[in-house]
């Protein structure tokens, strides 16, 4: 599924991801697990839209439908 990618453009900014969004890795094992940065993912609301779906009954079988949700 390549929805995921239709915020990007051929501008450099959606590709140069700013330092001050990223989380540093040190190899300590004591690592941050929690997303810290976007990917410029999409939004809910943005997805749904996208996909022509009205309700959040409609979304939830979209998913389902492809094996993404239980």
């Amino acid at each position: 599924m390549s929805f995921h990618y239709l915020d990007f453009t051929d501008n450099p900014q959606d590709f140069i991801i700013p330092s001050e969004r990223l989380t540093e890795c040190l190899e300590d094992g004591d690592w941050n697990l929690e997303r810290t940065f976007d990917g410029r993912r999409m939004s809910r609301e943005r997805l749904m839209q996208y996909l022509g779906l009205q309700s959040e009954q409609e979304f939830i079988n979209w998913l389902m439908e492809r094996g993404l949700r239980e």
